[in-house]
């Protein structure tokens, strides 16, 4: 896989559950975010160019306005970890609302 990220992402060490608003079901864990994109550790492998509309829970804290973040992503690709046999995820951050994009912002300096 090429590098073709614009910009450096920052781990998630704390895990962050992402939800897909229009099923419920979670597609995985948080394990890395930037301004533009994220990768999550799933159980299942997703194709790539689906859209998803998607809620993560946000640990609570005085420095966020909310403890809800919600985006519009699109995977690119997917990677089967021989290690456990889940799947890791790239994902573009293709819309979010402006007060998504400050708490997104607020989100990437606690992890930085």
């Amino acid at each position: 896989m090429s590098e073709r990220r614009k910009e450096p992402r920052v781990p998630v060490l704390i895990p962050l559950r992402v939800h897909d608003q229009g099923s419920g079901e979670v597609l995985g864990e948080l394990a890395n975010l930037s301004r533009r994109g994220m990768m999550l550790l799933g159980q299942r492998s997703i194709e790539p160019n689906r859209v998803f509309q998607v809620e993560i829970a946000l640990p609570e804290s005085r420095d966020l306005a909310t403890n809800r973040l919600g985006l519009g992503i699109e995977s690119l690709w997917t990677e089967r970890d021989e290690g456990d046999g889940r799947y890791w995820i790239g994902f573009e951050i293709i819309d979010f609302a402006p007060q998504a994009a400050e708490l997104l912002e607020q989100l990437i300096d606690q992890f930085s």
